[in-house]
């Protein structure tokens, strides 16, 4: 079915109750005071007990069945949730990333693209923890963001501003930076669908010295190659 197909389905009365009524009978497995909404506006994650879909269902005073779906139909089947699966202790979290000999970074190599969204990691990195919370200061999580995981992988072409280094470069505005709500498209072979994740602050990006990125919009230059094994110097293009 397509989002029109199913938002036409949650308007009618009778399939709204039958959802309901089957969410009553059968519980999910995942705790509704764990699921947590998305705020209008610039996407964050930073959410309290305050977003999650339960807390939500009772200032609604419904059930939290019917409140994801009064919230789908509000926002027209955009409203997105996320569901930490780990690291849902924002003191800890915040100790480990303060914490140098932790490597900042998640990824799955696409397997799970129309679950999980991940490209949002450098951009909340310098928002949040560095703008935001001032847990760390700018050149340190630009580090962190660069030369040390390319030091850990081998990457010995990246990372760095130096002569011989590929000329990979973004130019941000700090104060600018903002996380645009995931959204789900079916770009993929077979119209296989995937979130995707935009997001503002970046003035420009280049690509081995080439502008992808200008005033903030896309320029269609696609210069990136991809990453091989070399055993004379690690990894590179």
């Amino acid at each position: 079915m397509t989002l029109e197909e199913r938002l036409a389905t949650l308007r009618s009365v009778t399939a709204r109750k039958e959802l309901i009524a089957d969410a009553e009978q059968n519980p999910p497995a995942v705790d509704p005071a764990r699921i947590y909404a998305f705020p209008p506006g610039a996407a964050r994650y930073d959410l309290s007990h305050d977003d999650s879909l339960a807390a939500h269902a009772r200032r609604r005073g419904v059930t939290p069945a019917a409140a994801f779906i009064e919230m789908a139909l509000e926002s027209d089947g955009a409203q997105v949730y996320t569901w930490p699966v780990f690291n849902d202790d924002a003191a800890a979290v915040r100790a480990m990333v303060a914490d140098d000999s932790v490597r900042l970074g998640l990824a799955d190599a696409g397997a799970h693209v129309g679950q999980i969204m991940d490209a949002s990691q450098p951009t909340h990195v310098l928002a949040h923890w560095v703008r935001d919370t001032a847990t760390l200061s700018l050149e340190d999580a630009v580090r962190r963001l660069t030369s040390q995981p390319c030091q850990v992988l081998g990457i010995r072409d990246r990372g760095v501003i130096a002569p011989g280094a590929a000329a990979d470069l973004n130019v941000i505005n700090l104060d600018a930076l903002a996380l645009e709500h995931p959204r789900f498209v079916h770009d993929l072979p077979n119209s296989a669908g995937r979130f995707v994740q935009d997001a503002q602050g970046y003035l420009w990006t280049f690509v081995g010295g080439t502008a992808v990125v200008a005033d903030g919009k896309r320029t269609g230059a696609l210069p990136g190659t991809v990453l091989r094994q070399s055993s004379r110097s690690g990894i590179s293009t």
